[in-house]
């Protein structure tokens, strides 16, 4: 038999126990052959360690196998659950001739069935030869290699008694002999621990791609840092919110990217983790560009499977906008405030003097006619509503009540006073009388709103009907009039700030923030044309 064929190897190869047989005696070539194990077992060892894939390792293992047993040509394969075989790694084809080389395929069958002799093989605790010519066909079949092979050997990969894939060379003469076989089933357990370890490190590499695929999708920034500070890793939207790419952070510091002033804060909330504590916290960072970010903080500690605290894990939302709005706002309340105090300082001192003289006109009663009377009267109701605005801004934040009813009825009456032409029909039901409902010191203006536009829209003798009723936990108020309504051109902007005064004014707008403000709704119902105008207000009724 012919035992093993010594291949030949190129001059810039390392030295090797074959290399030193060469020329040798039949007993110093067997002493030689006795050496090429270890050696080679050595080589896959420490070759496989730099190898980056299954696919690698599977090559190496494969080219040293057939060093060690002299084959022409070899598969690594895989087995599944289901019996398939999976072609991982092959030699070169064996090629016998140019006519044999024009047809040749490199390219090998993806997925077979286990059977046969290949059934066996699999099973084995030990190598198998298939030298019978059924699966001898059979292996061709798999390895698209020629006729020339006449022996091939076969030794199963396993885990845990488990198969999950196969070692096949082939024989150009003969068959395999005993100590081939031996050979090969010692380089095989080194070759299935290399194997093993790979394939664990490429499943550890994809978890952790999952995972980071996983911690890229979220929306907020996410990061993982050592208890030194230093940034292990960073999702895209932390990178993004402090203008850098991921790769750039990755060993930064989070005291690199603080503001220097609010360091503490850092080395504090560390300490914080060290003791196994979470915590919220607000934070401002530096943005590649210079400019300061305040980022919200949600840190919880790290810990290792020992639970070993071994860093801190946060999510960071950028809340500079949010902030820069508040002190927008804060900024807008104190001018607000500012303004507020200026009307009732010198509007009240002005509506003071115009009062003055209205009452000194009322002395003059006598001497007036009817339709003086009526100017001189209208302008005095008009002026004391503005006195009651003007003192109402003083007590805007403090929570009033309101009979709903009196408040309708004293705005009823004050409306006609001040338009001679209008008439106000007020209608309660008898469930709504004593009514209370929570407002602000703002509320009776958004009725006065309502009816200085139909006084001001309805034309020459402007009628309003108001209804009151109790609709479950509100208070339903309907005003209508008989105008002309609401041009559908303007209805859906009827309440937005940007309305001209000629067309509603802004007292609509402002009577639905009164009302929102209070909890409750305004809308224009539907009206058909020309059939005036309909308000619908809901609200809550005071507990």
């Amino acid at each position: 038999m012919p035992g093993r064929a010594t291949p030949k190897r190129s001059s810039d190869e390392a030295s090797s126990p074959e290399k030193a047989a060469q020329g040798s005696s039949p007993k110093a070539e067997q002493l030689v052959q006795r050496s090429l194990f270890p050696y080679l077992v050595n080589r896959v060892l420490e070759e496989s360690l730099a190898c980056k894939s299954v696919a690698e390792v599977s090559n190496l293992g494969l080219e040293l196998a057939r060093e060690l047993t002299g084959s022409s040509y070899g598969v690594v394969v895989e087995v599944d659950g289901q019996g398939r075989v999976t072609i991982i790694a092959q030699s070169p084809l064996l090629v016998t001739s140019d006519e044999d080389k024009a047809g040749e395929s490199t390219r090998p069958i993806r997925y077979v069935q286990v059977g046969g002799r290949w059934k066996e093989l699999i099973s084995s605790t030990r190598p198998l030869v298939l030298d019978e010519g059924d699966s001898i066909r059979e292996f061709l079949s798999i390895a698209s290699a020629r006729k020339s092979v006449e022996s091939v050997l076969g030794v199963a990969l396993k885990q845990n008694d488990r198969v999950f894939g196969a070692m096949v060379l082939a024989g150009t003469s003969g068959i395999f002999d005993q100590s081939v076989q031996s050979d090969l089933d010692s380089f095989s357990i080194a070759f299935t621990q290399v194997l093993l370890h790979r394939r664990a490190l490429d499943a550890l590499e994809r978890r952790e791609q999952d995972y980071r695929n996983l911690v890229d999708s979220i929306p907020d920034g996410v990061t993982v840092a050592a208890l030194d500070e230093k940034l292990m890793l960073v999702n895209k939207a932390f990178a993004d919110m402090l203008g850098y790419r991921q790769d750039e952070l990755v060993g930064k510091t989070v005291l690199d990217l603080t503001d220097p002033k609010e360091l503490d804060i850092v080395l504090a909330q560390t300490g914080q983790r060290r003791k196994g504590e979470s915590s919220v916290y607000e934070l401002k960072m530096l943005h590649k560009d210079g400019h300061t970010c305040i980022v919200r903080v949600s840190a919880i500690p790290a810990r290792d499977e020992s639970g070993s605290i071994t860093g801190t894990i946060t999510g960071c939302t950028d809340v500079t906008g949010y902030r820069q709005l508040e002190a927008q706002l804060q900024q807008q309340k104190r001018e607000t405030e500012l303004y507020a105090s200026l009307l009732r300082h010198d509007v009240a001192n002005d509506l003071q003097v115009v009062l003055g003289y209205l009452e000194a006109a009322q002395m003059f009663y006598g001497d007036m006619g009817p339709a003086t009377k009526q100017m001189v009267e209208s302008a005095f109701a008009a002026a004391e509503r503005m006195g009651r605005l003007v003192k109402a801004f003083g007590v805007l934040s403090i929570p009033t009540s309101f009979d709903i009813a009196t408040v309708l009825r004293q705005t009823a009456n004050e409306a006609v006073k001040v338009n001679r032409q209008l008439t106000v029909n007020l209608v309660v039901s008898s469930e709504a009388e004593k009514l209370t409902v929570a407002g602000g010191a703002l509320l009776p203006m958004t009725f006065e709103n309502l009816l200085r536009n139909a006084a001001q829209h309805a034309g020459d003798n402007p009628v309003v009907h108001i209804t009151l009723s109790r609709k479950g936990g509100f208070a339903e108020i309907v005003v209508s009039d008989n105008g002309p309504g609401v041009p559908e051109d303007l209805r859906k902007a009827l309440f937005t700030r940007g309305l001209s005064s000629s067309d509603h004014g802004v007292g609509l707008y402002i009577a639905k923030q009164v009302v929102l403000a209070c909890g409750g709704s305004i809308e224009l119902a539907d009206s058909d044309p020309g059939k005036g105008a309909t308000f619908r207000l809901l609200l809550p009724i005071a507990p």
